[in-house]
Order: structure tokens, then sequence, then C-alpha cells
């Protein structure tokens, strides 16, 4: 019987236009009601939650078919099968879409799916009772993180120096009707920050997929990882002296790659969308700095101006970073307990942060 649910799901794969990327045949459910599919198309800090604390516990005693990004499969613990779209054009379409775990875009894989199979289940609605731009409840967590493979494998260039870490995305996350939505971020930006740090000596390490903006235009002078395997990009985070995030959310992947990490963000958008609970919560034993500031500098003539607030803020931080231990990469469960997080004191700060010019750094 296995056989037959095996080539069913081999031929909605192609019907659907998806990729079966990870699966093992013996392991495919005798029976249909057993599978249990989820279309997820969310943001890096959405991605980070349901792979490392929510998924592993969700739909037990179910077959989990998980349909995401390209590549992603290493990061989930609990899955079964993993789908993805091999699309660069239908992949830049969906991150356009994205806001926190849903996506306009991606979402409407659901109804899509709903012709195959019973069990159709969005991301956002599994997790409702226990997150909601927050930790509910008072129940400590369960925080898995994957064994990240040797950057010698992952990666063929020398890892030596003062590399620092960056994905040019085409798309910033902002606060908008109690959620996030994207906007787009200006090319110039990117390219004035890259000049800043060849101007400071250090070597950016540029990640480039469909989320981002083609910076080849600066040849050798930077290193540049295109590649889709998550694991292998978060080992080459792991190798850098730093990740820079940029009111997109990587510093979520520095967490899984267990390594320091910077932040500019939005003051309110910070405490609103939890974000500072995630910090406190798993990124308790990792150095990192969090830099408040204005997302529209990055869309004005002020991009220089914004991008000098990243740098100097940047060499403060790498001056007093001490040559800490980095959590071992090998995989791990650890519970965390909620007691850690802050009090959320600092939620609804609207007032105070209209105040500030949005010409200087808040």
């Amino acid at each position: 019987m296995s056989t037959e649910v095996n080539s069913f799901l081999d031929r909605i794969a192609n019907k659907i236009h998806v990729k079966r990327e990870m699966f093992s045949e013996n392991k495919t459910p005798d029976r249909y009601s057993d599978i249990c599919i989820i279309p997820f198309f969310g943001d890096m800090q959405s991605e980070f939650l349901l792979s490392t604390i929510f998924l592993p516990d969700v739909l037990a005693n179910k077959y989990i078919i998980l349909l995401s990004w390209p590549e992603h499969y290493g990061i989930y613990n609990g899955i079964h099968e993993y789908w993805s779209i091999d699309d660069n054009e239908i992949l830049r379409d969906l991150n356009r879409g994205v806001s926190q775990f849903s996506n306009s875009i991606g979402d409407n894989y659901e109804k899509l799916l709903l012709k195959y199979f019973d069990n159709v289940f969005l991301a956002k609605d599994l997790i409702k009772d226990q997150y909601d731009c927050g930790f509910k409840g008072e129940k400590d967590i369960y925080y898995s993180l994957p064994t990240l493979p040797s950057v010698n494998l992952a990666w063929k260039e020398d890892t030596l120096g003062k590399n620092i870490f960056i994905s040019p995305s085409r798309y910033i996350y902002t606060l908008s009707k109690g959620g996030t939505a994207s906007s787009t971020i200006n090319e110039t930006f990117w390219t004035t920050l890259i000049e800043g740090l060849l101007k400071m000596k250090y070597t950016p390490i540029v990640y480039q997929d469909y989320r981002t903006y083609d910076m080849s235009k600066f040849g050798s002078s930077c290193k540049y990882l295109a590649r889709n395997n998550l694991l292998a990009v978060l080992s080459v985070m792991r190798s850098c002296e730093c990740v820079l995030d940029i009111f997109d959310g990587l510093s979520r992947y520095a967490l899984m790659a267990r390594c320091p990490y910077i932040i500019c963000t939005e003051r309110q958008k910070y405490f609103e969308m939890g974000d500072y609970e995630i910090d406190d919560l798993c990124g308790s034993k990792i150095c990192k700095k969090i830099i408040y500031s204005f997302s529209p500098l990055a869309n004005t003539e002020s991009v220089t101006h914004l991008s000098n607030i990243v740098l100097n803020g940047l060499d403060e931080f790498l001056s007093k970073k001490s040559k800490e231990i980095l959590p071992s990469t090998s995989e791990s469960k650890t519970l965390l307990p909620i007691s850690l997080i802050r009090k959320g004191k600092n939620r609804g700060m609207s007032a105070r942060y209209i105040k500030v010019s949005p010409s200087i750094e808040d």
C-alpha cells in the first residue's frame, strides 16, 4: 500500500509543479488519512520559530509533509517529507508576499492542496494557541537546533579575515496593522553599505539568492555565497565575525548558526512583534547588538546616514566583543524557561518613537 501512496505523492507533486526534495520511500504511510501537508512561505523569523520550537511538537502520529523554500529541509526536525519550488521567478513573487507566518501569495497553495489532501494546515493556524507576536502562557519551551556541516565542506572560499555576513535583500519588514508587511529597500543602500565595509577593511560575505539584489559588480573585493542549501549557509555564517540583520530578520539564521549578530530595526517593531523575546530566550549565550533606527532611511537620500549608523555600530561591537566560546554546532534540544524573557514594559512606545527626528539614530 505504501508504494501506492508514494506514487500518489509523486503525481500530486508533478501536478502542482513542486519538487519532492526530501523523503524516504520505505517510510511513506500506508493510509492517505495519515498524511498532513503544511504550505509555509513565511519570513526568516517565522521560519526560525517554526523549525526550532513549534513544528517538532505538532501533529503527533501524522506523516508531515512541509512545502516551503528550496533546500531548507535540513533545519526541520520532526518532518517526514519536504517539498519545494524550483523556479526563481515564482520564488521572487513569493518573497514579495511574506508577512510573518503568512504569505499573501504562498497561502494560495492551501486551496490547491485541499483538492488532493484531507489534512492541509497553514503554519499560522498550527501555532496560534502558542504564539502571536510573542509566546503565550507561562509554559517553558523546547528549542531544537540542527547539526551544522564543516565550513570547509560547505564552502570552498578562504574563511580567514574580518568577514561580515550580509544578504542584500530586496524587501524589508515593517509594522503594519498589528503585523508586518514587506516593503522594497533601495539597492543603493546595499551598495553604500558594502562600500563602507570595504573602506573599513572588512570583507563582505554576500549571500545572494532569489530574495536579493545582485552585488557581483564588486568583483573580487567581496566573497559571494550563492547557495540555497540553508545548512551550508549557516555554516558559512558561523565562520564570520558578525551577521548584519538590516530590517530583514537575518539574525534568526544567525541564531541557528550560533554566531554573533547585529540587528538594525525599528524600536516599536522590535517590542510589539516580540522580537526581544526571541533574543532573550534563544540568544542569551550569543553576542549581539540592537541598533534602533528607521526603515524609511533605506529608501531616501539618507542611505549614507543609515549605512554609517550600521558601520559605526559594527565597529564598536567588534572592538568590545570578547573572544567568547560559541555554542556547539552539534544537534541539540534545550528546555528554555519563559522566565528568562524580560517584561514587555517597552511595548506601545509609539509616542516616544514619533518624537525622535528621523535624521538621527534613536
